[in-house]
């Protein structure tokens, strides 16, 4: 009788888990909405999945850029001030590297937008079935519960895609 509640709890806390992670992915869903509008002001004829995945991939690059240079952007602060740099500063190969950097943070955001175009099939069939019931906010909350649900399932199946996610995103 105790397995059967434990597993229960578990099930529960695996929801309520995974719908506090869908109010964050429901608020980029909202950015990706909105700069899929831009998009569809400026170039009228893109179909649904282009217009979604050109947004998808501005979205992920700017987090996926954002994430990886924050820690390099608060490194200074960290660093002694006081003692002269050893080797003197190279411009142009600080730009080079950046640059580098730049085109490697846009095949990174290329990759996880061709991985998240699934999801965001499945949230639009969601969304589109709960909408015909519900009002736009509470279906799009619903279909992004939904594809954080199914992502968590994913990786409790394969354990080893976060962390391989990560050796990509940072060591590719």
């Amino acid at each position: 009788m105790a397995s059967i509640v434990e597993s229960l709890a578990g099930v529960l806390y695996l929801l309520v888990g995974t719908l506090v992670f869908s109010i964050i992915v429901l608020a980029l869903v909202w950015a990706a909405s909105w700069i899929r509008g831009k998009l569809l002001k400026r170039f009228p004829k893109l179909s649904w999945i282009q217009s979604v995945f050109l947004s998808m991939l501005a979205l992920v690059f700017i987090l996926v850029f954002v994430l990886y240079f924050f820690p390099m952007a608060s490194a200074p602060s960290n660093s002694v001030l006081d003692q002269p740099p050893d080797e003197p500063q190279d411009v142009l190969g600080g730009i080079a590297n950046f640059l580098t950097q730049v085109a490697r943070l846009l095949f990174v955001s290329l990759v996880f937008t061709i991985l998240l175009v699934p999801l965001a099939l499945l949230g639009d069939f969601v969304r589109q079935y709960v909408q015909k019931k519900r009002k736009k906010w509470i279906a799009l909350l619903i279909a992004s519960w939904c594809c954080v649900l199914v992502t968590v399932l994913i990786w409790f199946l394969f354990p080893w895609i976060p962390a391989g996610l990560v050796y990509f995103w940072f060591y590719s």
